[in-house]
């Protein structure tokens, strides 16, 4: 996701077989400080959301995963 000063909230839902990685603070990397998604779990952003571009990363490419923001 883009940068957004008037995010509110956001969901990343993990569709794919695979761990994703998730950041709003630099490029994701497969380890910390990034957050794990396991396999069918979800990230919350909640209000006050962060304002920075978030990256994701998986093991391997074109893993599937959904995201919303508001």
């Amino acid at each position: 996701m883009p940068a957004w000063a008037g995010r509110h909230g956001c969901m990343i839902q993990n569709q794919s077989a695979g761990s994703l990685w998730v950041s709003d603070t630099a490029t994701a990397i497969a380890g910390s400080p990034s957050i794990l998604i396991p396999a069918g779990n979800q990230f919350l952003c909640m209000s006050p959301a962060s304002g920075s571009a978030y990256s994701i990363i998986g093991a391997t490419t074109a893993q599937a995963f959904a995201a919303r923001e508001w």
